[in-house]
């Protein structure tokens, strides 16, 4: 696997963690509540360290596998992060500019 792609799937699945946990955190309490501050924060950082490193990045879940960017992996240990989303119909995440694109070619 080249570096790049190592990088990616290193930075990816941190990012994802981080989501993870403000995910459970936001789903114990609500959105609002002071618990999840810093579990949003540091899920942004965490974003935003990646884009920097990467530039673009999508991220989502396909066929039980996670996807960051064009490459596939598995972390068992994201399986709740995995059902959040199917529960709220969310395919995957994509950066604004990515997410004109594809609109704008519907």
């Amino acid at each position: 696997m080249s570096d790049n792609k190592q990088q990616i799937k290193a930075l990816g699945l941190r990012f994802a963690r981080g989501l993870q946990m403000t995910v459970k955190t936001a789903v114990m309490f609500t959105v609002d509540h002071k618990s999840v501050e810093r579990p949003i924060q540091q899920s942004f950082e965490l974003l935003n360290t990646l884009l920097k490193e990467v530039g673009q990045f999508t991220f989502g879940f396909v066929d039980n596998q996670i996807m960051l960017n064009n490459l596939l992996t598995t972390d068992p240990s994201l399986r709740h992060l995995e059902t959040e989303f199917l529960k709220r119909g969310v395919t995957c995440l994509l950066p604004p500019a990515k997410r004109s694109k594809m609109l704008a070619g519907r």
